[in-house]
C-alpha cells in the first residue's frame, strides 16, 4: 500500500495535478506521524490496516464541515477513497 502511494505521489508530480499531489502528501504524513507514534510503542510502521484506519480518519475529517472549502474537499475525499478500491483490489488478488 505504501509502494503505490509514492507512486501515485510521482504520478502527479509528473502530471502536474496539483491536488491530488498535496492530498497524496497529506497521506504519506498522516502515515509518518502515525510511525513515529508506533516507534515509542515498539512497533516498526503502520500496518495496511492501520493505513486503512488514517485514510478513514481522513475522510471523516473532510465531510461536511466547511462550506466555503466544499468542492476542494469533496476532490480529496474521492482522491483518498481511491485508496480504498486499491487496497481492496490487493487483498482480492491475495486471495486469489
Amino acid at each position: 500500500m505504501r509502494n503505490k502511494i509514492t507512486d501515485s505521489m510521482k504520478q502527479a508530480m509528473k502530471d502536474k495535478d496539483m491536488r491530488r499531489l498535496s492530498t497524496v502528501r497529506l497521506i504519506n504524513a498522516a502515515i509518518q506521524d502515525r510511525d513515529i507514534a508506533l516507534r515509542g510503542k515498539g512497533k516498526d510502521k503502520a500496518d495496511n490496516e492501520e493505513v486503512l484506519d488514517i485514510l478513514t480518519k481522513m475522510v471523516k475529517q473532510r465531510e461536511g464541515n466547511r462550506p466555503e472549502l466544499e468542492a476542494q474537499e469533496l476532490e480529496e475525499i474521492d482522491i483518498i477513497r481511491d485508496f480504498y478500491q486499491l487496497n481492496f483490489l490487493l487483498k482480492r488478488r491475495k486471495l486469489l
